[in-house]
């Protein structure tokens, strides 16, 4: 005979699993040779007299928590991350979501195979605990479903129906969520190219010359050795786009403009080098900061 809890094979008359120590029930003999195979679809299951008669019910049976957690994380992608802007970052917390949700839904699906008792060289099909979870991990859109519906041979319901709409829904959430990101992406990066468009399509004016006034001697130290204003085309640019995408975030429609005319006139006063430096250029930073109130008027 066989264990119903760990499913070691024993004598005929043996009365206590010589393994787990498990109170074998008597069977009659049998009167073929034919060995009696156990029925693992109460595993680990927990016995209770009811009316004299013994009910089997499984040791764990965590379904809502697999059916939860993609529903919740569906609400988090509509509630939380299609309110964010850009700023905030809502490709990460979107990807956040997607890893949460699927190593949420391994831990819990192996939790519950070990606990009903799936060890993969019992059931023909069947996976054990640790091959579970990485299967979620590797390839969850198939692994979900499929252990909802292979947890019917452990005395547990089949979920698979529901587990595949969430499935379904979640992941179609996240795609439109991930396209809208993309979308206002590049309708900034759009809006940023057409102004640099408009404005390279504008002669630019004479530029008029730095009046005179008197410098301390920190000032005027950033008008020595001209031959660096001149910054290159790539880091003109990148100063350029950087300031103008901050500002649109920000609802400014006028920051391209703006950020034209800061870089404008600190390319040609301010070194490049030390312009690259300014964080930790104190002086670099007052002077900057003239640029942009200048501009800003």
């Amino acid at each position: 005979m066989f264990c119903s809890k760990c499913g070691t094979e024993s004598a005929d008359d043996a009365k206590f699993c010589k393994s787990c120590g498990t109170t074998l029930a008597s069977t009659p003999p049998s009167l073929g040779t034919e060995k009696h195979h156990p029925d693992f679809s109460s595993v680990n299951a927990i016995s209770s007299p009811v009316g004299g008669a013994a009910i089997n019910k499984p040791a764990a049976d965590y379904e809502i928590a697999l059916l939860a957690i993609p529903a919740i994380s569906t609400m988090l992608v509509w509630f939380w991350v299609s309110g964010m802007n850009l700023l905030q970052s809502p490709a990460s917390s979107l990807n956040l979501i997607m890893l949460a949700t699927i190593f949420g839904t391994a831990i819990v699906a192996a939790t519950e195979a070990s606990k009903v008792g799936m060890p993969s060289d019992k059931v023909p099909g069947s996976k054990g605990p640790v091959a579970w979870f990485f299967l979620f991990v590797l390839l969850w859109f198939v692994s979900y479903p499929a252990y909802l519906f292979k947890r019917k041979h452990f005395g547990l319901e089949n979920r698979m129906p529901a587990g595949i709409l969430l499935m379904l829904i979640f992941l179609g959430s996240t795609y439109l969520i991930s396209s809208e990101i993309e979308r206002k992406r590049s309708e900034i990066r759009n809006t940023i190219a057409k102004f640099q468009t408009d404005m390279n399509s504008i002669v630019s004016p004479v530029q008029q010359p730095v009046a005179e006034q008197p410098q301390t001697p920190s000032e005027s130290a950033l008008y020595t050795n001209t031959s660096m204003f001149n910054w290159s085309e790539q880091f003109k640019n990148n100063t350029y786009n950087d300031c103008a995408e901050n500002g649109i975030q920000k609802g400014n429609l006028q920051a391209p403009t703006i950020c034209r005319c800061q870089v404008d006139k600190a390319s040609t006063t301010i070194p490049e080098q030390r312009m690259r430096n300014m964080e930790k250029d104190q002086e670099v930073k007052d002077a900057f900061q003239k640029i942009v109130a200048s501009c800003n008027q």
